[in-house]
């Protein structure tokens, strides 16, 4: 009895049907629910990331130096760790040199300007600038903001009640979709900027007399805007930013911010409500999927029982044999 295994073909149940097949077109309607990111002129983006360039070049010598100082701390911090351990191996006391520069956590040759020039310059490092107040890097931080602010919102509207007039809002997101892979990642912050601009405006319905919200404006940056975003920071890649309602921007850029369209969820919005602006759905969208379909249908069908068919049998087969779980089990099915 041959007992060598036998290698596949590799050839797949698919490739040897010998059913004929057409090419035909499905209709797939679109998802209505879906929201899309707004189409904004060629000019106007490259416009924008000038001016948001120009509103962030205060920053660029801050992370730097603060980068630097960081890095000098614990070199310090390190050496002076290491220096005690040493030290108290070999269970000797340190030098009054060593435990001064320990305890100073400063390195050889940094205080030679004395310590009130290092006192300045640190305290100069050190200083926020004023637009870090009012701007939000990364996509954790951003996507924190406008979820803070959407619960604020609908709190509100349960509660009814006023939010505060000096609750910060946020004002505009700009996004460097284009350099991220994949885009897809960035997928859920029209959605997150669309709420936001929903609730805002059932918020003013509900409280015509409080402080006016500022539309939430959601910018899609031009590719490899990334690069010159992360220069002018001073940090190593930024994608997004946020800025809050605080911040003071230049006629320029808030005259841009205008001529991008409002992002909305159009079926948040009751529609019992006259007094509020009348929502744009978006029109019916059906797409044709181009696919294959067998000539013979009832060809195809009876194949396919066929096809199922020995697949069981086959399945029936291979739980019918009994592997031998001991070798005395073997000799007895051998002497069968």
């Amino acid at each position: 009895m041959n007992n060598a295994k036998t290698v596949a073909s590799g050839v797949s149940q698919r490739a040897r049907k010998t059913t004929k097949s057409k090419a035909v077109f499905k209709p797939v309607l679109d998802n209505p629910f879906s929201i899309a990111w707004p189409e904004i002129l060629q000019n106007v983006q490259v416009s924008l990331l000038e001016a948001t360039v120009a509103f962030f070049s205060c920053l660029k010598e801050y992370h730097i130096q603060r980068g630097l100082q960081s890095r000098s701390r614990k070199r310090a911090e390190s050496k002076a760790r290491l220096e005690t351990r040493e030290a108290s191996s070999s269970e000797l006391p340190l030098p009054d040199a060593v435990m001064r520069e320990a305890s100073t956590l400063t390195q050889p040759g940094e205080n030679k300007k004395g310590p009130d020039h290092d006192n300045k310059q640190a305290e100069a490092i050190t200083i926020e600038p004023e637009v870090l107040q009012h701007a939000k890097f990364g996509a954790n931080e951003v996507v924190k903001m406008l979820e803070r602010y959407i619960s604020t919102i609908r709190q509100s509207l349960l509660d009814k009640k006023a939010v505060d007039e000096g609750t910060i809002t946020p004002l505009a997101v700009l996004a460097c979709r284009w350099d991220v892979n994949p885009p897809s990642l960035f997928s859920h912050i029209p959605h997150l900027v669309a709420s936001a601009n929903t609730l805002a405006s059932m918020y003013h319905l509900s409280f015509p007399d409080s402080h006016p919200f500022p539309e939430v404006k959601l910018v899609n940056l031009p590719k490899h805007a990334e690069n010159s975003l992360s220069e002018a920071l001073g940090m190593r890649r930024v994608s997004i930013v946020a800025l809050n309602s605080n911040a003071i921007l230049s006629t320029k850029m808030g005259g841009l911010l205008k001529m991008v369209p409002r992002l909305a969820t159009p079926w948040l919005i009751p529609t019992t409500n006259p007094t509020i602006f009348v929502p744009s759905h978006k029109p019916t969208h059906i797409k044709h999927l181009k696919t294959t379909a067998p000539v013979d249908m009832r060809a195809a069908k009876q194949e396919r029982v066929e096809v199922r068919k020995a697949a069981k049998e086959r399945r029936k087969k291979k739980a019918q044999i009994t592997v031998p779980r001991t070798t005395s089990d073997a000799q007895m099915i051998i002497d069968k």
